[in-house]
């Protein structure tokens, strides 16, 4: 087993005091707590509507899904805080992010062909087909979901860089008004299946939230393509990772 040891971390000229470190972390972690309100708010929606119970296991599924075809994606945010330097580096990997996206909206594509669909249903989850029915609907909304997730991951990569967490919590306020707003218009029409107003919610919420990300991350890119570098110095400063990524091999 070799081990590959990290670069020593390159001296700050700025100690970072407790002050600075929670204002820089406390917008994070609220982003966290706003996106971890989105699945118990969504239950209770998809609970008071029609046959809750087929529902709320078909938004389960479709979620857990949804999670599962996102994977590739979760990590581009780390990616793009830790490599985003300057013009060139943000080129190479957004391109690598847009094949990421591309890549994982394609894995959703194959897993919603009707033969793989009724075998991954049928033969390995075992799902009686009032709720297969319904999760197959629920995919088909979903199907944005990964593309917009890892578009915006990688931007909000830019913006811890930059120093900016304030808003990234901000664009997820707005993913959940947007998401709120979706649930409950949907909701109030009555007629549609409570997993399918779950998943439209949860696609409009991150197509929102990817956009105004966009809009917010302008100023840092303008700098940033214009021969200027990541403001890194807002941000505590990471040690250096020889090749980023897993540093062992077994």
């Amino acid at each position: 087993m070799a081990i590959r040891h990290l670069s020593p971390a390159p001296s700050s000229p700025h100690v970072r005091t407790h002050g600075a470190i929670f204002r820089f972390w406390s917008p994070l972690a609220a982003q966290w707590f706003m996106m971890a309100s989105e699945s118990p708010f969504l239950a209770a929606v998809i609970a008071r509507m029609v046959e809750p119970i087929y529902n709320l296991a078909a938004y389960g599924v479709a979620y857990a899904l949804a999670i599962l075809v996102e994977s590739p994606v979760i990590m581009l945010m780390s990616a793009s805080t830790a490599l985003v330097e300057d013009a060139a580096s943000y080129r190479r990997l957004r391109a690598f992010a847009m094949m990421l996206n591309a890549g994982a909206t394609a894995m959703l594509l194959v897993m919603l062909i009707p033969a793989v669909y009724d075998g991954l249903m049928t033969t390995i989850l075992g799902l009686p087909t009032e709720i297969s029915t319904i999760v197959y609907g629920a995919l088909w909304i979903l199907l944005p979901w990964p593309a917009a997730i890892g578009y915006r991951r990688f931007l909000h990569g830019v913006l811890i860089r930059s120093g900016q967490t304030r808003l990234v919590a901000y664009g997820t306020g707005i993913r959940l008004v947007s998401m709120f707003g979706t649930a409950i218009g949907l909701f109030l029409c009555g007629s549609i299946p409570g997993a399918w107003v779950g998943a439209a919610a949860l696609s409009v919420g991150v197509c929102v939230e990817a956009i105004a990300a966009r809009v917010m991350v302008a100023p840092a890119l303008r700098d940033l393509l214009q021969g200027g570098t990541s403001r890194r110095s807002a941000a505590p400063a990471p040690p250096r990772v020889r090749g980023f990524g897993w540093v062992g091999r077994i």
